[in-house]
């Protein structure tokens, strides 16, 4: 989700670049725009909830076994990193897209809603490569917390 929406973007800005060629530019960058906006929001959105989830597993897990508060930490601290990168990236883009109609009213120069896009570009390729990366350091903590409480049972049957 997270390319196609990169994806998506890249394509609204390079329409933004065509709009003052005309020939039906600005229609394109609006509704490649509209679909960029709604799908990265959602990426970022299932991103950050996919680590609520987590750590809410791993929450009732500890609750349940009493042991593993170390993980829920681990997970809680992964948790805090990529917030700031999902909802920076939601803002960045609804910003983005709103400020568009104020540069296509004149109310703003364009050259603002075009920097904008293109640190949307920018950001969301960051935001790939953080999220990216916080996923799989929480992947390793419920992985490695799966495999405590495994071997936990295990001595526990012996």
């Amino acid at each position: 989700m997270h390319f196609l929406s990169i994806a998506a973007i890249g394509i609204t800005v390079f329409y933004g670049i065509k709009i003052p060629e005309g020939g039906g530019a600005f229609g394109r960058h609006f509704m490649v725009a509209l679909v960029a906006a709604m799908l990265a929001v959602f990426t970022h959105t299932m991103t950050y909830f996919y680590f609520a989830g987590m750590s809410g597993n791993i929450k009732r897990a500890v609750e349940e076994h009493g042991r593993g508060k170390d993980r829920l930490l681990e997970s809680r601290r992964v948790k805090a990193k990529v917030l700031p990168w999902a909802f920076g990236g939601m803002g960045l883009l609804m910003v983005t897209f709103v400020l568009g109609g104020a540069a296509h009213t004149r109310a703003i120069p364009p050259w603002v809603h075009g920097g904008l896009g293109y640190l949307a570009l920018i950001y969301s390729g960051l935001a790939l490569l953080v999220e990216g990366y916080y996923l799989l350091q929480q992947n390793a903590i419920a992985n490695a917390y799966q495999r405590e409480l495994q071997g936990a049972k295990h001595e526990s049957a012996l």
